[in-house]
Parts: structure tokens; C-alpha cells; sequence
């Protein structure tokens, strides 16, 4: 959440995800939770090539890998396709429509001390770093508003109707976390110092209220 440089937000976003590995499939014993550890590394893998592939694009005009290279060549289209790759990238992150596949899979089969630190503590950290990649670009191309704002909209609406078809309560709350991802989605788009407070107190909020419901499933 502290990067400034696109290496050290790599090497972070790689050592959360390791460790989340073998967090969800730590109930080696049973399938459930093994497939939900091969599906998150599956998932966490595509991620990651996308962000590398970004990156990449965004390092070739500029020579810098820090997060000021967005800033000075935000007319370049290799940049735009970059931080649309690396949008891609994070959507898978946070489990956004429609890279929201295998989610609600993660959250069943994981357990749900596990499932609660997924889906609080590292979807705020992706967040904290969005927030400050876009505040270095001080007028985000259209191309990527508009981007953003499909994912949001997608968020909301699927991961809603798909909440209210499900009889198992940690894929309930898999959805809702998508769909909250959504809302939270809208403050990070409108940007400036309102959109950064609005989305750090959406996450206040968020945080405590999930762990709270995964509490509760875990006592049961």
C-alpha cells in the first residue's frame, strides 16, 4: 500500500499472494479447500501477468519504473494501453465483473478466518494503491474513466442479482463483496481529495462489518 515504484508494488502484491496461497488451502484435507488454493493461484497468476505486461508498457516511453511515469507522458497511447492492462490486472485483484470468476469458489472453500482476511485486508491494500496511482495522473485519459466506470457498474448490478441466488452464506458474502468493490469503485473514479475520503470511510466501513459477518460464520 506504501509502493511508489511499480517493483516494490509487484514484489508486495507477490508476497501477499503467496501467503494467501497456502492460507485457503491450508485445510489440506479436505478437496473444497484445495481447489479453492489452485483456483486463487490461478487467478492471482493471470493477475499478475497482466500488471508485468502493463508495466511494461508503461516503463517503454518513460525509462522509469516509479509511479511519476504516469504523470509525463499521459498522452502516450502505450502508456494508456499499460494502465488499462494494469487495470485489468487489479479488477482481478478485486475481484471485479468480469474477472470475477472462481471468487465465490475462493470464499466457500477457504476457511473462513482465511476467507475474512481476503476479503478485508487485501482487497483495502489494492485499493490504498489504486488510489495512489490515479492521484499521480492528474487528468485520467477518458478511455480509462470510462473503463473504470463499466467495471463498477458491472460490479454492482452482477454481484447483487447473483447474492440473491445463492444458499451458501460465504458465496452470499462473495458476492457482496463484489458488489461493494463496486461501490467503493465510484469514489476511487471521481478522484481528488472527496473521492480518496469518501473511499478510505467506505472502507472503514467495510472492514469492520465484514469481519463481523465472517465472525459470525465461524462461531456457527
Amino acid at each position: 500500500a506504501a509502493s511508489t515504484h511499480f517493483a516494490s508494488l509487484f514484489l508486495g502484491l507477490e508476497v501477499l499472494s503467496v501467503s494467501l496461497y497456502a492460507m485457503i488451502a491450508y485445510l489440506r484435507d479436505t478437496d473444497t479447500s484445495l481447489e479453492a488454493g489452485v483456483k486463487y493461484l490461478i487467478l492471482a497468476a493471470v493477475s499478475s501477468a497482466f500488471l508485468l505486461f502493463g508495466m511494461a508498457l508503461v516503463y517503454a516511453p518513460s525509462g522509469d519504473l516509479g509511479f511519476t511515469a504516469l504523470a509525463g507522458v499521459e498522452g502516450s497511447p502505450l502508456v494508456l494501453a499499460g494502465v488499462v492492462l494494469m487495470m485489468v490486472g487489479v479488477g482481478f485483484k478485486l475481484a471485479l465483473v468480469p474477472f470475477h470468476m472462481w471468487t465465490a469458489d475462493v470464499y466457500q472453500g477457504a476457511p473462513a478466518p482465511v476467507t475474512a482476511f481476503v476479503a478485508t485486508v487485501s482487497k483495502a491494500a489494492v485499493v490504498a494503491v489504486l488510489l495512489r496511482l490515479l492521484s499521480v495522473a492528474e487528468t485520467p485519459p477518458p478511455q480509462l474513466v470510462w473503463f473504470m466506470m463499466l467495471l463498477a457498474a458491472a460490479s454492482i448490478v452482477v454481484g447483487n442479482l447473483l447474492a440473491l441466488r445463492q444458499d451458501n452464506l460465504k458465496r452470499l458474502l462473495a458476492y457482496s463483496s463484489i458488489a461493494h468493490l463496486g461501490y467503493l469503485m465510484i469514489a476511487v473514479i471521481a478522484g481528488g481529495d472527496d473521492g480518496a475520503t469518501a473511499a478510505v470511510f467506505y472502507i472503514a466501513a467495510y472492514i469492520p462489518t465484514t469481519l463481523l459477518a465472517f465472525g459470525v460464520i465461524t462461531a456457527f
